[in-house]
Order: C-alpha cells, then sequence, then structure tokens
C-alpha cells in the first residue's frame, strides 16, 4: 500500500515533467536495492500521472462547454430580437432571411475557410519537414542494434579498473551470445543527449575565460562500439585499452571537430585539454563521422570520445550489433550481463531503430495532431457552404423559380450561387493569407531544414479550399436549377 501510495504521488509530481520514465525507474531500482519487489510501480505512477490529465481534460471540456452555450446561444438570440414580427406575421411566404442572419452565417464560413487554410499550410510544412528529419543522415546505422542500459554501483566498483574489468566480461559474454557480431559500450548514446565541456587548443593562446573554449561534446566509449553503432571511422585508428597508459591518454574526435579546428590540416597527433591547470593534453588517435548526440534537430557538435579506463562514467550502453531482428536476442542478452554480477539489473532494452523512431515521437505527434485539425477545418468548411448554400436555396427557391420562368437559364442560376459561394471562399482565403503570415513566428520553431513560408504549399491550401467551396455551393445550385420553376408555378 505503501508502495501505491508513493508511487501514486509520484504520478501527480511529475505529470508536468517530461521524464516520466527516468521517475519510474529511479522508484524501481530504489525499491530493488532495499530489497522490495517494485511490482505495480509502473501502474500506480500512470494512475497518478493519468489524474492530472483527467482532471485537466475535464476542466478544459466544462469551459469549452460554457463558451460555446454562450456564443451559440446568445448570437441567435440577440438576432432573433432585432426580427419584425408583425412583419414576418404579414408574409406569407418569406423568402429571405433577415439581413443579420445572413452576414452572422457568412462571418462564421469565412473564419471556418481562413482557419482552414492556416492549418492546412501548418499540416503541410510539418509534413515536409518530418520527411526532412528522418531522410537526413543521422551519421549512425540504427538497423539490426541491440541496446541495454548497465550501472555499476556499489563497493565494488569504486575504481576505474574495476569498472573496466566488469564491461570486459559484459564484452566477452554478449560476444559469445549466438547471433550478436560485434558488442561495444557507450556513456551516451546517439540523439540522447551528453555532456559537454570547453577545451583549449595546443599551440593557441588560452582563451580569457573558460566559456570562451571551443564546447565539446564528450562520451566514453569500449570495445567495438563504433563498428556495433555503425560510425564510420574516417582516419587513424579505433581506441585500446592502453590508451590512458602513462598519463597519455588517446581520443576520438568527430569529423566537426577535425573541420573546425584543424581546417585543412591533418588532425592525428593534434592535443587539446578540458580547460585544467595545468592543461591534461589529449592526443588525438582517430576520426569518426559526426553524430547527431542531441537530438534529430540539432546539428551534429564537436565530440570527443574517451576510452572507458579513464573511469568517466560508470553507467554506459551496451551496444550490440545482431545479424537479425537485435529484440530476439533481448533475453540472452540480459541474460549474459546478469551472468557477470547478478546484483546489477540491466534495464533499458531496446533496439536502436526503436529510440530513433522515439526521438521523433514528439515531432510526428505535433504534424498528426496538426493534420487532424487541418483535416476537420476542411470538412467544417466543406459542410459550412454546403449548409449555408443550401439553406440560401431553400429560402429563395420561389424567387429563383421566377427568374427560370422570365428566361433564365439553369446555367445562369447555378453561377449565380456557385458565385456566392466564390466570394465567401475568396474572403476566407484572403484573410487566412494574413493568419499564414501571423502564424511564421510559431511554424518557425516547428519546422527544420525547410522555409516557413513555401509559396507552393500556400498556393495548393488555397485551391483546394476554393475547389471545396466551389464544390459545396455548386450541389445545391443544381438542385435549384432542376427544381425552381415547378416551386414558382405551384406558389403563383
Amino acid at each position: 500500500v505503501a508502495t501505491a501510495v508513493l508511487a501514486y504521488a509520484l504520478g501527480l509530481r511529475h505529470a508536468v515533467d517530461a521524464d516520466h520514465i527516468a521517475a519510474i525507474d529511479n522508484v524501481t531500482r530504489k525499491l530493488m536495492q532495499d530489497g522490495q519487489r517494485p511490482v505495480g510501480v509502473g501502474l500506480f505512477f500512470s494512475l497518478g500521472h493519468s489524474t492530472v490529465v483527467v482532471v485537466a481534460s475535464g476542466v478544459i471540456a466544462v469551459g469549452a462547454a460554457a463558451v460555446t452555450a454562450l456564443a451559440f446561444g446568445i448570437v441567435p438570440a440577440i438576432l432573433a430580437s432585432r426580427g419584425d414580427l408583425a412583419g414576418g406575421l404579414r408574409e406569407r411566404g418569406a423568402v429571405t432571411a433577415a439581413p443579420g442572419r445572413e452576414r452572422v452565417r457568412d462571418y462564421f464560413i469565412i473564419g471556418q475557410i481562413a482557419l482552414g487554410l492556416v492549418l492546412a499550410n501548418g499540416a503541410a510544412l510539418l509534413v515536409q519537414s518530418y520527411a526532412h528529419l528522418r531522410g537526413q543522415e543521422r551519421g549512425f546505422q540504427p538497423d539490426h542494434v541491440l541496446t541495454v542500459s548497465v550501472k555499476p554501483a556499489g563497493d565494488r566498483y569504486q575504481d576505474a579498473a574495476a569498472v573496466s574489468a566488469y564491461y570486459d566480461q559484459v564484452r566477452q559474454r554478449v560476444g559469445a551470445v549466438p547471433g550478436v557480431q560485434v558488442v561495444g559500450t557507450v556513456s551516451r548514446l546517439p540523439l540522447n543527449g551528453g555532456m559537454n565541456g570547453n577545451v583549449l587548443i595546443e599551440g593557441r593562446p588560452a582563451p580569457s575565460t573558460v566559456e570562451k573554449g571551443p564546447l565539446v561534446e564528450v562520451a566514453s566509449v569500449s570495445g567495438d562500439y563504433f563498428r556495433a553503432m555503425g560510425i564510420r571511422l574516417l582516419r587513424g585508428r579505433n581506441l585500446l585499452p592502453s590508451d590512458t597508459a602513462s598519463g597519455a591518454v588517446k581520443v576520438v574526435i568527430n569529423r566537426h571537430f577535425a573541420q573546425t579546428e584543424w581546417p585543412g590540416e591533418n588532425p592525428l597527433g593534434k592535443r587539446f585539454s578540458f580547460n585544467t591547470r595545468p592543461p591534461n593534453w589529449l592526443t588525438v588517435v582517430g576520426v569518426v563521422d559526426d553524430v547527431r548526440q542531441q537530438g534529430p534537430e540539432r546539428p551534429p557538435l564537436r565530440q570527443v570520445y574517451f576510452p572507458l579506463t579513464t573511469g568517466w562514467s560508470n553507467a554506459h550502453y551496451v551496444v550490440a550489433r545482431t545479424r537479425g531482428d537485435p529484440m530476439g536476442l533481448a533475453g540472452p542478452v540480459r541474460k549474459a550481463i546478469v551472468g557477470v554480477d547478478p546484483t546489477l539489473a540491466p534495464s533499458d532494452v531496446r533496439s536502436m531503430a526503436e529510440r530513433v523512431d522515439r526521438a521523433f515521437s514528439q515531432r510526428r505527434f505535433y504534424t498528426t495532431l496538426i493534420g487532424l485539425f487541418a483535416l476537420a477545418a476542411l470538412l467544417l468548411a466543406g459542410v459550412g457552404v454546403y449548409g449555408t448554400m443550401s439553406y440560401y436555396v431553400t429560402r429563395r427557391l420561389r424567387e429563383l423559380g421566377i427568374r427560370m420562368a422570365l428566361g433564365a437559364t439553369a446555367r445562369r442560376v447555378v453561377g449565380r450561387v456557385v458565385g456566392r459561394g466564390a466570394r465567401l471562399a475568396a474572403w476566407g482565403v484572403g484573410i487566412g493569407l494574413v493568419g499564414v503570415w501571423i502564424s511564421r513566428s510559431v511554424l518557425d520553431k516547428l519546422v527544420y531544414g525547410i522555409s516557413d513560408l513555401d509559396p507552393w504549399t500556400i498556393a495548393a491550401g488555397c485551391a483546394v479550399l476554393a475547389l471545396v467551396a466551389v464544390a459545396a455551393s455548386a450541389l445545391p445550385a443544381r438542385r435549384a436549377a432542376s427544381r425552381a420553376p415547378m416551386v414558382a408555378l405551384r406558389t403563383e
């Protein structure tokens, strides 16, 4: 019961955080360390999280219902109160609606079309941006890669040598699993953020402050990590366990680091330090391809890879490249890791392809959500125009019938009705273009790699909305053209 209450409370607390999974993971690890079974932690955590969501949704729903009731109840009542009741009783068959009511309906249709254009433009740009992101070079090959998080802790792993020995055994055992090709470890996976610091380049004047030096992403690796992750080695060699011997630490850097700090030069053998006094020089022995470390939308930064034996980080991800489906080997790999030290439970077992997909989940959500809103706005605009034109035709059947009886052609009657729908569409598109221009400040933060104002996308949105408005107007217009003469004769 206490565990359930704690998990529920944490769910309430972390409902406004982005790192829900980390909170569950931390609670689970704490309970396991205390010798307790963490059964139901995720369930009660999710219940606490859902409580906030349900309450917030209820408040929004009630508020929206109240606003809708006021808007759509008061406005018709005001318009009705302005009508001429005596005149309405004298008329045997009113053929026109009150001008005020027609204007309100027209304003709603114009607003729907304008909103539809803004949302359609935003949805189209987000789809293009999403496709651009998925197709860009990431610097690694996520297919057939299994990743497992391991965090050695306790008295046994207080020094770098013990941690290094542990990971040596882990790589050996995981590499012996049938279906595993190569194995390595890394402190931070691509697209998963990282640590960074400012560096001092040998042979250059020291910056006035530490923050003035080049900012470099940092990760520690071991084994065949670069091969396992599919990161190309461009120059030099891979890291070796002996690269920390005699205090002369060897490192591997990425291409961006080499090109920005030593353009046109051979970076191998160059040295830099992380602004320590005196400098602890790091010697470059290899250059690998750029990897997007801070997410799919951030360009590659300068990056340095340390050997695991430096003791820079105990927590690592085991990275194994497999011949087939990586998740099919999740059980055997987990068992191999537990076999090294049963007190350390591996966690966060996922394929790298799944991690890449999760990195795009937020953008995919935004794209889908705005796309659904755009589709709903398009449907509402079409239904609104159709309903307005149907009402317009119904109220004017007698007038249109008399016009046709006096010689007006069906084509002219259809053109009269469609023309009114086209005018509404033109007003809506015009206002929508202003909305598109205003929405640039929002789209600029959501799109990546493309312009936030694409003329072809806007033109396509205008064309689609115009076609929807014309089609929605044509249907009641054709019905009026076929029925109007008979209605006129019966009325007279």
